[in-house]
Order: C-alpha cells, then structure tokens, then sequence
C-alpha cells in the first residue's frame, strides 16, 4: 500500500511522485508529496480553503481551492465572502501563488454530471482550465501564468464540451462541423501550444466523448468506440470498442485506466492500447 487514511480530496501523479491533498479541519487542506522510489512524504504547503482538484508538471504543483466565507454572517461583504482560485506551487520551497480568482458565478458543484470548472494541466510555464458557464450552455478554455497575472481565454465554444492538454497542444471538442445536426455530434479541434491557429483533428465523435491523453497521444471515447486521434482528420483512428459504462479515463503511457460502473457498482479497469502494452500485459508484467 503506498498511501492510506482519510481526508484526501484530491492527487497526481507527477513522475516518480504522487501529490496530495488532505482535509486539516476548519475548511483547510495540507498538499504533500510522496517519492514513489523513497516512499518518503514532504509536506509542501498548507492552503487557507480545500483543495478539489490537482494537476502537476514542469516542476509545478497547481490546484483549485474552495474557501469558506471568513464572515458567513456578512456574505455582502465581498472581502469575507467565499471565493474558489486557481493556485500554484512553482518550486519545493516557493510560496503558493494564486493564478486567478473564479468569476462568482462559475460555481465548482457539477453540473450534469461534470464539474463546472476543470483543471487541465500545466503546460509552457501556464496553468490551462476549462470554465462550463451559463449552465453548462458556453464552454471556454483559459490559462495564465504559474505566477498569476493576465488570464487569457483562447477557447469559446457552445454547449456543455470536453478538453485535454497534451505536453506539445490543447485539444477539445466543438459541435460537429459536418453533421446536418450539428449539436448530435461533436468535432475534435487542436492547437500547438506554441500557435494561435486551431485545426479539426477528428469529427463524428459521440455528443458525450471524453477526452484525455498522454504525452503527445490523444484519445477520444464514445458510447461506442475509443479513437485514436493525430494532428488531422486522416489520422482519426478506431482502436477499440465500447468498454462499457465509464465513468471517467486516463491514459498513461500507451495504458488506459478507466473507473467504470456496472450493477454491483464501480471498479477501476485497465486497458492496453499498444501491441507492446498487450504483450505485457498477457506476460504479466
């Protein structure tokens, strides 16, 4: 067992490393940082609210805090009041920074089964996030700097959508630029982190496709089928079918790990998507 007790809201797994967060009572949370190699926790920094999401990379720990209001009698006062950022550990001894603060009314419950406000990860000395508004009705993609400063919005879409970031580029989805409804189906777009011109990638997606990916290899799954995407429409790929009702994925490496749901209730799976990852996994290594 490499970790075990209560109160952890959140981790990552950043290398050899896992990052996590724990309640420390009065709405607080402490980050640490577990060697994988050592076995060995560092406690990283303490938060003033509680940490709901983690990502981690380039050296860089970033999380969404949720703080209570420091006068719950006097909400009218907007110093007092709750308020959710985006903070940042840039270093093992550095000072928390914040990133941003969250617009009131991008609220962290979720909606419709996915949260309001998603960490993407760390990317070219940024934090990316994706904010669903309005209801769910308008999806946007930000990112700012590890430090704090300007945030930029470099994604506008309608509806309820998806995102990934990838180490060279951001993917999401869009409504389909091809189907006569186009709200039925869903386009995957891509843009390098490094460029301003996003492309389609993938289209004819399933209107509720999760996106995720690691390093520089992108995934889509669907109701019915796991795509395999590239850096064009050409490269759009069936891997595999259905693995059934998931929940939520991951991909490390050329492995795919999946909480699924079934009705004796939810398991975590594991699925190759490589011929090497097959072989090792029939050889059992």
């Amino acid at each position: 067992m490499l970790l075990s007790g209560s109160g952890i809201t959140a981790l990552v797994v950043d290398g050899d490393s896992i990052v996590i967060a724990r309640e420390r009572g009065k709405g607080q949370s402490v980050v640490t940082c577990l060697d994988l190699r050592e076995g060995k926790q560092r406690e990283l920094g303490a938060t003033h609210g509680r940490v709901l999401q983690l990502v981690a990379g380039d050296g860089t720990v970033s999380w969404i805090e949720e703080r209570l209001p420091a006068l719950p009698a006097a909400r009218f006062v907007a110093a007092a009041g709750p308020m959710t950022a985006i903070r940042s550990l840039p270093g093992k001894k550095a000072p928390a920074a914040t990133v941003a603060v969250l617009r009131p009314d991008v609220p962290t419950p979720r909606k419709g089964g996915r949260p309001a406000v998603e960490l993407l990860g760390i990317g070219s000395g940024r934090v990316f996030w994706l904010e669903r508004r309005d209801g769910a009705h308008v999806t946007v993609v930000r990112r700012s700097s590890l430090t704090g400063g300007e945030v930029e919005t470099i994604v506008t879409e309608p509806g309820m959508q998806e995102a990934t970031l990838l180490s060279d580029a951001l993917l999401w989805t869009g409504y389909s630029l091809e189907a006569a409804l186009s709200q039925s189906r869903r386009a995957v777009k891509r843009q390098a982190l490094t460029g301003n011109r996003p492309r389609a990638v993938a289209d004819w997606i399933g209107p509720e496709a999760m996106l995720f990916g690691s390093a520089q290899r992108a995934y889509a799954e669907d109701k019915e089928v796991l795509w395999r995407l590239g850096r064009s429409r050409e490269e759009q790929r069936a891997v595999a079918t259905s693995a059934g009702l998931v929940e939520q994925a991951r991909v490390v490496e050329d492995e795919q790990y999946l909480l699924m749901r079934d009705a004796q209730g939810r398991f975590i799976a594991k699925r190759p998507l490589s011929w090497w990852a097959r072989m090792r996994q029939l050889l059992g290594a």
